[in-house]
């Protein structure tokens, strides 16, 4: 996360936090963490990520 100016997020009181991605081996997450969310979005659509998130969410 170096190349992200922390700046104008401090400014409005936000807090920026790097993406880990689960290790469990369901097929959403392999590779994540050397990719963006948009792959993911365009890969799987936004019904399955938002799923996904949903199920993180409520483990």
């Amino acid at each position: 996360m170096r190349h992200l100016d922390h700046r104008p997020f401090a400014e409005r009181q936000l807090n920026v936090h790097a993406f880990r991605p689960p290790t469990a081996a369901e097929d959403l997450w392999t590779g994540a963490a050397r990719i963006t969310a948009l792959w993911a979005l365009a890969a799987y659509g936004p019904s399955r990520v938002g799923a996904a998130f949903d199920a993180l969410r409520t483990a």
